[in-house]
């Protein structure tokens, strides 16, 4: 009986281990992704930046805008992108990280124009362009499909030009 109590724990014990090195292994890519992304931001001024604004017709008459910015490299090999959409109440905006063509990070997020608090921000951390780790789980409001959905439209606005 005791051989069998000592067993339980072991296996316990040993998933408690693995739980712990595997947080130790998220913990290392996150920290690598945001020292890339902020590589990233400090040497922006030696790639090239492409922009683009326009409004957006809607039923309701209000003014909407957006508006995007693709950081690249060589060959349109895409760094960054940041997009952000303007409603009479809210910013609503999208950050994309990239390395080696492959999506690391991103960022969704929106802001109250009157009172600038955030009302909602997720980031997603990738590895390989598969998801690794999103923040603030328990928000459904937005979710990675739509938010991939909207890089493909940007990406290809671009890399028409």
């Amino acid at each position: 009986m005791n051989y069998l109590k000592l067993s339980f724990f072991a296996i316990i014990f040993s998933f408690a281990g693995f739980a712990q090195e595997s947080n130790i292994v998220l913990k290392s890519q996150i920290d690598e992704i945001e020292t890339h992304i902020k590589e990233i931001d400090l040497n922006s001024y030696k790639y090239v930046e492409e922009y683009d604004r326009k409004p957006i017709k809607n039923i309701q008459l209000e003014e909407r805008s957006w508006e995007a910015y693709y950081l690249k490299e060589k060959e349109n090999q895409p760094l960054r992108i940041i997009y952000n959409e303007f409603s009479p109440k809210t910013i609503i905006g999208i950050k994309i990280y990239y390395q080696n063509e492959k999506k690391i990070f991103a960022e969704y997020f929106e802001k109250s124009k009157k009172s600038k608090k955030t009302i909602v921000k997720i980031k997603f951390y990738f590895d390989n362009s598969g998801l690794i780790y999103k923040t603030n789980s328990k928000i459904s409001k937005f979710d990675l499909e739509e938010l991939l959905n909207d890089e493909k439209v940007i990406r290809s606005g671009f890399q028409k030009k």
